[in-house]
């Protein structure tokens, strides 16, 4: 992943991003302390993730999840 600010030769874009983080909710509460807007609540979803969503301040779209279970889908 590269991430840069913008210029007249390459401007910006937006970006849709899941990361997976130990804790969704800590990792949740730190991007909106950071400035980023609420997207949707973190909460359980049906395929054992903790997930939620939140856009920073230059438009990405940032899905921070969290796995429930060791094991995969």
């Amino acid at each position: 992943v590269l991430i840069s600010d913008a210029t007249d030769d390459f401007k910006s874009t937006y970006g849709t991003y899941y990361l997976y983080v130990e804790n969704a909710d800590e990792s949740m509460a730190k991007a909106l302390n950071a400035g980023g807007t609420l997207v949707t609540e973190v909460a359980n979803m049906d395929y054992q993730d903790r997930q939620g969503g939140v856009k920073d301040p230059a438009g990405n779209i940032w899905w921070v999840s969290q796995r429930l279970v060791d094991e995969p889908y």
